[in-house]
């Protein structure tokens, strides 16, 4: 489906004499041992424990290993390969999986089209193997809240009993098994469960060098969650247009149920005009939406509310994380579970909710004593930077707030969101910013977002702002104007050069 357009957004792409290549059929269930190139990802080395788990021989390259995912995959079986080599291409190596970040000249791939190895896609295999005749498939999907949701719908099937395969683009937190009770498992991306459910995060970015559709369309959802939707990854959606696109086809192929925010411009005017066969929820805040909470308290537990559906009240539940959005993302997977005909006035569902431990790098204290709470979070779009920090404010009332935040994806380095980011970042009461990298194959200098004009409008709102070029001499600028109770939330979608532990040996030296 969508085949001509996707192969003209193919062919717009750098070098595409060496993207458009054939590639064989094959019955993945045939497979024995598979290969995939750039495992050490969250997704990619997801992917590979998947594999792993399902009894398959698997092999795996990379440039590093770093924890988590290096050491996981070799306790689990993996063998890993460090560096790119055509000897990696071992000749008894029946598939090759290809991750999004792996160029059409790679030397590997080079090495297994010489050898006339098929090759395939992440999401390929996840539609493929792990959804069939038997299984059901939820895509989560939208700008933001997709991790925390997709973890949130797999924790619940989960404790309910369903048994669910699922796939998710982070970690959840410390999670005691209900299926291996002899065990916690220190935190889970995957599940291969025999249950009729299969889970997946769906990521809207390019499936790989020879493959422009987004992710999320080779999940062959019955159900999808769609969260959001703003102009996001800038860097192959070059207008808002070509981005809304993608949500339009996953729409258009959702089978039976579509559960979507009414919070979004965007996702409105594309759930009003877009053709579709699923049976449609909406989900907001006002009872204008099919599906909406009334917030009842609240406090060290979480959020308490009500849920609607139509009209119909189906109870209380509690959500054990602070934010509107994260309520939302608690009503959406209700939506969801409801329009597949599962009890979710059940007392096990209510049970599972509550207890929801949550997914690492949401929201998640990394450190903690008598007289600050460091924070780590994902967050760098403006929208996602606001309302983390709005959370977090709503968990911690009476105390300071410092943000400490990088800008450093494609997206949140444009100039577009230098008016956006003020309004955001001014949520909290002190604000240090990192300068955000250049990166010559995606920026372009009147395109980069300029740190001194976010720094200079967030001023202007009455707030304190640092901003410096490394991320040693931000931690350096704002240790020393912490005061005890502060509450310091990192945001960024790396690892910040390890800011975080450089706060936390500096109020411990306070």
């Amino acid at each position: 489906m969508f085949n001509e357009y996707y192969e003209a957004k193919l062919l717009k792409k750098n070098h595409p004499e060496l993207r458009v290549i054939n590639r064989q059929n094959i019955d993945i269930k045939n497979c024995k041992k598979i290969h995939i190139i750039g495992v050490c990802g969250t997704a990619m080395g997801t992917c590979a424990l998947m594999l792993r788990d399902s009894g398959f021989d698997v092999t795996g390259s990379d440039v590093s290993f770093w924890p988590p995912m290096g050491p996981l995959l070799k306790l689990k079986g993996v063998k890993i390969f460090e560096g790119w080599d055509a000897n990696h291409i071992e000749d008894d190596v029946d598939l090759i999986v290809v991750g999004n970040a792996c160029a059409p000249d790679h030397i590997e791939v080079i090495e297994a089209i010489r050898k006339n190895k098929p090759l395939i896609s992440m999401p390929e295999i996840m539609g493929q193997y792990y959804v069939g005749d038997d299984k059901e498939s939820f895509a989560v999907c939208g700008t933001h809240g997709k991790t925390t949701t997709t973890g949130l719908l797999a924790y619940v099937l989960s404790e309910i009993g369903e048994d669910p395969t699922y796939l998710i683009g982070g970690v959840m937190q410390n999670y005691f098994s209900k299926i291996d009770k002899e065990k916690t498992i220190e935190g889970t991306s995957h599940h291969v469960g025999k249950g009729k459910y299969a889970v997946f995060e769906g990521d809207e970015y390019d499936t790989s060098f020879f493959d422009a559709r987004p992710k999320f369309l080779h999940y062959r959802p019955a159900y999808s969650i769609i969260t959001s939707v703003e102009w996001d990854h800038v860097d192959i959606y070059p207008d808002v247009p070509t981005y809304t696109k993608a949500f339009e086809h996953l729409i258009q192929i959702t089978e039976k149920g579509l559960v979507v925010s009414d919070e979004y411009p965007l996702l409105n005017e594309l759930i009003l005009n877009t053709q579709h066969k699923a049976k449609v929820l909406v989900y907001g805040m006002t009872n204008t939406a099919d599906l909406y909470p009334v917030l009842k308290m609240i406090d060290t537990e979480g959020q308490h509310f009500e849920l609607f559906i139509k009209g119909e009240s189906y109870g209380e539940y509690t959500i054990p994380m602070y934010g509107e959005y994260n309520m939302l993302n608690a009503v959406s997977v209700l939506g969801v579970m409801h329009l597949a005909n599962i009890d979710i006035k059940s007392e096990k569902v209510r049970g599972a909710i509550s207890s929801f431990p949550g997914m690492k790098r949401r929201q998640e204290i990394v450190f903690k004593n008598n007289d600050f709470v460091i924070i780590d979070d994902f967050a760098h779009h403006p929208t996602a930077v606001a309302e983390t920090v709005k959370g977090i404010k709503e968990r911690f009332p009476d105390r300071r707030i410092v943000a400490v935040f990088e800008p450093r994806s494609s997206t949140s380095r444009r100039k577009i969101f230098e008016h956006t980011y003020p309004v955001a970042l001014a949520e909290a009461d002190i604000i240090g910013i990192k300068i955000p990298p250049f990166k010559a194959e995606v920026d372009s200098g009147q395109d980069l977002l300029d740190p001194q004009i976010v720094k200079e409008e967030t001023e202007k709102l009455g707030k304190t702002v640092i901003l410096a070029s490394t991320a040693l001499e931000l931690s350096d600028s704002i240790i020393p104007i912490l005061k005890s109770g502060d509450v310091i939330v990192v945001m960024s979608n790396g690892s910040f050069d390890g800011i975080h532990k450089m706060i936390e040996d500096g109020v411990l030296g306070k």
